[in-house]
């Protein structure tokens, strides 16, 4: 437990490190600021203009037990005036139950003249005990749903991850891409998260 609690405080480190800035965007001033939460493994990067914090994404947040872990990254980029958060889920159970939340999303904002912000697109693809759908059967429903009872609890699921992450729930074809593109800007921090898990839990990781 030691080490482990050791390994997540080098891990929040690592992802804090230079977050902090200045940044003008659009003629208007934000300040990104780095938070850690007292007690907890929850890092964010807190957004602010004026002095009022406008907006809020996980940087670092981890959860489990003695034999399973769930990790949540994120990370960020500026483009013109544009503000870019993306988010990777990865999860391992020694038992092979608690292989969720497994998933990535990019969620698009724009900064007007005003400074104001606005959610321009959002997109998820994400394995999550949400309501009654077994989490294994998701891939392979939304490849190919055959039957009503299929579509109807594929719907039901995909409502409940949009309610839930507010982004729109990306088709199978898309899924890939999506996932590329995250796992790129967060690959370093990826790969520092999950660099013994294949040793130490094998099969019963996603990542």
């Amino acid at each position: 437990m030691k080490l482990k609690l050791f390994f997540s405080v080098y891990l929040i480190s690592t992802f804090a490190f230079g977050q902090n800035r200045s940044v003008k965007i659009n003629h208007e001033n934000f300040e990104f600021i780095n938070l850690k939460t007292d007690s907890t493994s929850l890092l964010t990067i807190d957004i602010f203009r004026k002095n009022k914090k406008i907006l809020s994404h996980t940087l670092y947040n981890e959860d489990g037990d003695c034999s399973s872990i769930q990790v949540e990254l994120g990370a960020y980029e500026i483009k013109g005036n544009q503000i870019i958060f993306y988010t990777y889920w990865v999860a391992a159970d020694l038992q092979g139950y608690l292989l969720y939340p497994f998933g990535f999303r990019k969620k698009v904002f724009s900064v007007n003249n005003a400074g104001k912000l606005k959610l321009i697109k959002a997109e998820i693809y994400i394995e999550d005990a949400i309501n009654d759908v077994a989490l294994k059967e998701i891939p392979n429903l939304q490849k190919n749903p055959k039957t009503k009872t299929e579509k109807e609890l594929l719907a039901k699921y995909i409502n409940a991850v949009e309610q839930k992450y507010n982004a729109h729930f990306v088709n199978y074809k898309e899924k890939n891409t999506l996932q590329k593109e995250v796992r790129k800007k967060l690959e370093k921090e990826i790969q520092t998260v999950t660099k013994d898990w294949e040793k130490n839990y094998g099969s019963r990781a996603k990542f």
